[in-house]
């Protein structure tokens, strides 16, 4: 999405999928601030960087999941930033 000044990454998998009230967890952010391991560590990460600015998406396909991240490409950096690293 480099014409809208955003990076779009996905991850999918073939697996067995993520149970459907999984995924509503997972696309819910309030849960996902609260969560203190796995995926929610990562959400809670980009929202202490990118604040509002980024989306995060969790779908079931046939086989398997797809986690989709899109994040603001002209985000200023400050200093507290470079800091967290």
């Amino acid at each position: 999405l480099e014409d809208e000044g955003q990076l779009k990454i996905i991850v999918e998998d073939n697996g067995c999928g993520i149970p459907e009230e999984k995924i509503l967890e997972m696309n819910d952010p309030e849960k996902m601030l609260l969560a203190r391991c796995g995926t929610g560590m990562l959400y809670r990460k980009l929202e202490s960087v990118y604040g509002n600015d980024f989306k995060y998406i969790v779908e079931k396909e046939d086989l398997g999941a797809k986690v989709m991240l899109i994040l603001p490409l002209n985000r200023r950096h400050n200093e507290a930033d470079i800091d967290s690293r």
